[in-house]
């Protein structure tokens, strides 16, 4: 079996060794951490291209020297502008070349997205946004949302969001879009409010009425087939039971209606926030640093994890209280 170590690993070019779980790319043979492949999903070399692994002691530069990328110290040939792995200018200043430092959580994040996501850095999202400045505001699952920021400006496909169909204004807001995900959220809930406090103040009530005309105690749970021709019969007297039935399952229609439509819509809405925060944050910090500006990109980006227990607390007392309070 063929021994991989003191190789590094293509992705986080951390060196094997004999304890490492390492899987080998049946086509050019690159072997990789498990953890790391499971990440990316492929073998990042472009086989239909020609591309292929090479290792140390078979890779022939096109000169006895090679040129070490100062980001991600992968070995490129003598010559070459771009690193091949995370696309670092090989040829700016050394001042420029500089790894940043280890504690940069804004440069560390954009190192290893950019380094599995196949998207050179200053690709553009938008007419003004680079790739490596959208993910450092989008951040959490942005090997997602990147490339589908790229088909939205490219190609103007987008897909469907399950995320945002599912939780729709808390997705919003766990996305820091908060003035529409405080919209959507809001009208959800008075949806939800409205049929509970029509199904307990209008059509309990009425029911309780219909079942005690017909002698049948109200908290009868299992009806006989007697039983439920008689109610039938006597709910005939009672017209408004049809509009009590839309009043109670329309705010449930119109709540599944705004799921599906944010789960269409979804990524087109982020893609926009996103823009439209990069710009505002390379405005406000104008003449400033781009260490500040990288800075602030990552610290106003990202999602909004305390939204999720406050969304949780917000269903509970939407829920519970009335039935406590009535």
């Amino acid at each position: 079996m063929t021994s991989f170590k003191g190789i590094n690993c293509p992705i986080c070019n951390v060196p094997f060794s004999d304890a490492d779980d390492i899987v080998v790319c049946p086509q050019c043979g690159a072997p990789y951490h498990r953890a790391c492949y499971k990440q990316i999903g492929h073998c990042l070399y472009n086989h239909e291209a020609g591309e292929a692994w090479q290792t140390p002691e078979t890779a022939k530069p096109d000169t006895e020297d090679s040129i070490r990328c100062p980001q991600c110290g992968t070995d490129n040939p003598a010559g070459s502008l771009f690193c091949s792995t995370c696309g670092k200018s090989l040829t700016a200043p050394p001042e420029e070349q500089q790894t940043p430092p280890s504690g940069n959580p804004a440069s560390s994040y954009a190192n290893f997205f950019t380094a599995v996501s196949g998207l050179h850095p200053e690709e553009l999202i938008a007419d003004d946004v680079t790739v490596d400045e959208a993910s450092k505001a989008v951040q959490i699952n942005s090997l997602y949302y990147i490339p589908v920021f790229k088909s939205i400006r490219e190609r103007g496909r987008s897909r469907f969001n399950f995320s945002a169909l599912f939780f729709s204004g808390g997705w919003l807001l766990y996305r820091k879009q908060y003035k529409l995900g405080g919209l959507v959220i809001g009208v959800q809930a008075l949806m939800n409010l409205i049929s509970t406090l029509v199904m307990m103040f209008v059509a309990q009530p009425l029911m309780v009425e219909i079942y005690t005309k017909c002698g049948i105690d109200p908290a009868t749970v299992a009806l006989t087939h007697e039983q439920q021709m008689i109610i039938a019969a006597e709910s005939q007297n009672y017209p408004q039971l049809f509009w009590i039935s839309v009043l109670s399952y329309l705010p449930l229609l119109i709540n599944v209606v705004i799921a599906i439509v944010m789960g269409f819509k979804a990524n087109r809405i982020y893609y926009h926030h996103i823009v439209k925060k990069v710009r505002r944050i390379r405005e406000s910090l104008a003449g400033g640093s781009q260490e500040d500006y990288q800075s602030q990109l990552f610290r106003q980006g990202g999602v909004n994890p305390k939204v999720i227990l406050i969304i949780a607390l917000l269903n509970m007392a939407l829920y519970y209280v009335p039935l406590i309070l009535f």
